[in-house]
């Protein structure tokens, strides 16, 4: 891959996978033992904790649970054409055990879905829930000072919230502290990007002449 892993980041160990999971997966999704085994790759390629790459002055940060996206190492690893590796992919992502987004310059990141449920992860039930609660509140927050600071309706709020969830908790707070730098900091207004663009290009992280509180 022609990324660059950053800092230092767990290369060893082993995974548990859900035997439930992988039966019911077969029994509705995948229609052969071996999509089974090009899915496990994905979990095996998925992050255990948050990790950075880097691609030229692309800095690519991937969350639990998800992978750069590059289709040639996939046909590598499976095994397949192109074409045969983008329908395999296309069904995950219709059937929702993965998720693909944009992470800018022509970089993809998998997601898995459900990734604590697939690893066995000691994380209960209920934490998860909780977690996720906490996840979709902290979204709504932003959301509200972004449309009380820009006047811009919310549009695409599945990409949204597929961005809020890739982004470090770290970023989320300078996402929702710096709205208003981004915005009196945008000359002409005309060119302030919705929610989904301010996430995408980490606009949060720009360098603000004049800081506002």
């Amino acid at each position: 891959m022609d990324y660059k892993n950053i800092g230092k980041s767990k290369s060893s160990g082993f995974l548990r996978i859900s035997k439930a999971k992988l039966r019911e997966l077969r029994e509705n999704i995948l229609k052969s033992d071996a999509e089974v085994g090009y899915f496990i790759s994905i979990l095996f390629s998925a992050c255990f904790s948050e990790r950075h790459y880097q691609k030229y002055s692309t800095t690519v940060t991937c969350q639990r649970g998800e992978s750069v996206f590059k289709l040639a190492d996939w046909e590598k690893k499976f095994g397949l054409d192109r074409m045969s590796t983008k329908r395999f992919l296309n069904k995950l992502k219709k059937n929702g055990v993965i998720e693909i987004r944009e992470a800018g310059y022509h970089i993809n990141i998998i997601r898995v879905t459900d990734y604590d449920g697939w690893v066995c992860s000691e994380i209960s039930a209920e934490e998860r829930a909780a977690k996720l609660k906490a996840e979709e509140e902290s979204l709504q927050t932003f959301l509200e000072r972004y449309r009380e600071v820009t006047f811009k309706p919310v549009t695409n709020i599945g990409e949204v919230r597929e961005l809020w969830k890739s982004t470090s908790p770290d970023n989320r707070i300078l996402a929702l502290n710096n709205v208003l730098n981004y915005y009196c900091n945008t000359d002409k207004k005309v060119f302030v990007m919705g929610a989904a663009g301010y996430l995408k290009k980490q606009a949060y992280l720009n360098e603000f002449e004049g800081i506002y509180e």
